[in-house]
Formats: C-alpha cells, sequence, structure tokens
C-alpha cells in the first residue's frame, strides 16, 4: 500500500534536502575526498 504525501513543504524540503547530498557526495568523489576531509 502506498500513502501519498499531502504535506507539500516537508515534501519539498525532502526533495530539496536529497539534490543537495547527492551534489556533495559527487563533488567529494570528484575532488578524492573523504567524509572526514570535507568535513574539515
Amino acid at each position: 500500500m502506498e500513502r501519498k504525501c499531502n504535506n507539500l513543504p516537508f515534501l519539498l524540503l525532502m526533495q530539496t534536502s536529497k539534490v543537495i547530498h547527492n551534489q556533495i557526495k559527487e563533488e567529494m568523489a570528484k575532488n578524492k575526498l573523504g567524509i572526514t576531509e570535507f568535513s574539515v
């Protein structure tokens, strides 16, 4: 059973968060950074 999210602001926040997370992962891989180096 699939439920549809009726809370548009929450849905937009989660979608935006996912895009940002993916972009950070790409930049880390491109610059050969681990999580520690990125965090610094």
